[in-house]
């Protein structure tokens, strides 16, 4: 039998008379049969969190609800924080070597509505926690396989050090500013700060890895069509398959070795061409006959796909939207996300906080000026 987890869950409602609450979502986590959830009641400060000192080495994981503050434990004592005040308390302790307490991965759960009015807008928290989830997501399995990859990962980051390991490629052939902060002292800096760089700087965000849609969309192929689209990806570009840590519970793609492996495939350059020409290439030289250019968006003219529309998930060419706003500007190797025009226009999932960049700002209301005056002429 393959080994268990052990994710410590501290929550409000992890009392006799709100467990009812929670227990769906560990039993869902649980499924996956490699982890085991213990809850831990919330209350005061000081005294939940000598409790965690004294048993946080035997843990592989904590998750935290993100309101410790709401609801009474079964001693009538009621929390007086939230767990980004936890979380930085328990990471300060762990990085004090005398002390000998395990650095692990922290998982922030909520509703829904509870992220949106605190924690979104809180950015001085977001570096605490190596994942977040809602407690009403429909696919918890994904939310706990992903544990499972966070734990491992952090495994591995104790035993190595060593980028070209833990990605398991050779960082020479990234860019220099990604690993700046590890160039010195590299043994002294804590597991949790290697997680956040790797998850932060290169899995959650494009660039030189990417994730599957923008992977579709540079080869301009539409999945929901192409029942040959896994034996390509999984098959044709598996060079390209990142398997760092925390692989088996991202699925990303290096971008250098898909344009590799295009160029090898067609002789052709990935970026010089457009989709129609990129999926007959890889269709004739293949022999992959179930494969789909993936239709333009309304309004648009080029199929020179490189990134996905925010509004309708669908490929586009940069040039024809807008950049989107984002909660922190991209890094240097990073990629901006893009907005079509139509759905900006539109405003397609703007309620769900999407909105254009600052800087395409301007070139947006000239878009919906000149739109108006069509409209009254």
């Amino acid at each position: 039998m393959s080994k268990k987890y052990k994710v410590l869950y501290i929550d409000d409602d992890a009392s006799k008379h709100g467990f009812s609450q929670i227990e769906p979502m560990i039993d869902t986590l649980e499924e996956s049969e490699m982890i085991k959830i213990t809850p831990f009641q919330s209350g005061p400060f000081d005294k939940i969190a000598k409790e965690l000192f004294e048993s946080i080495n035997d843990f592989d994981a904590i998750i935290f609800d993100y309101q410790l503050d709401d609801r009474v434990n079964d001693q009538g004592e009621k929390g007086n924080i939230k767990a980004p005040v936890l979380a930085q308390h328990i990471r300060t302790e762990t990085t004090d070597k005398g002390k000998q307490l395990k650095d692990l991965p922290f998982i922030l759960c909520s509703t829904d509505d509870k992220l949106q009015k605190s924690y979104t807008t809180d950015h001085t928290s977001h570096d605490l926690f190596d994942l977040k989830f809602r407690k009403d997501k429909s696919d918890l399995l994904t939310v706990s396989n992903q544990i499972i990859a966070l734990i491992e990962g952090y495994n591995k980051i104790r035993e190595e050090k060593k980028f070209d390991t833990l990605l398991e490629t050779k960082i020479s052939h990234l860019d220099d500013r990604i690993f700046s902060r590890f160039q010195d002292h590299a043994e002294s800096i804590p597991p949790h700060e290697y997680s956040r760089m790797i998850l932060k700087d290169l899995i959650y965000i494009n660039g030189p890895l990417i994730d599957e849609a923008t992977f579709a969309a540079r080869l301009g192929i539409d999945i929901s069509k192409s029942a040959d689209w896994d034996y390509l990806k999984d098959k044709i570009f598996l060079d390209a398959k990142y398997s760092g840590v925390y692989a088996c519970g991202w699925e990303r793609w290096w971008m250098d070795r898909i344009i590799t492996t295009f160029k090898d495939l067609t002789s052709y350059n990935l970026a010089s061409i457009d989709a129609l020409q990129r999926v007959k290439l890889i269709v004739e030289n293949s022999g992959l006959k179930e494969l789909t250019v993936s239709e333009r968006i309304e309004g648009c003219s080029s199929y020179r796909y490189w990134t996905v529309c925010k509004s309708y998930n669908k490929p586009l060419d940069p040039r024809e939207g807008f950049k989107a706003k984002t909660k922190t500007e991209p890094k240097p190797w990073q990629d901006y996300n893009y907005i079509s025009k139509h759905g900006a226009v539109n405003r397609i999932n703007f309620e769900e906080g999407l909105d254009v960049h600052a800087t395409d700002y301007d070139r947006y209301r000239l878009v919906i000026e000149q739109l108006k005056e069509a409209n009254e002429q």
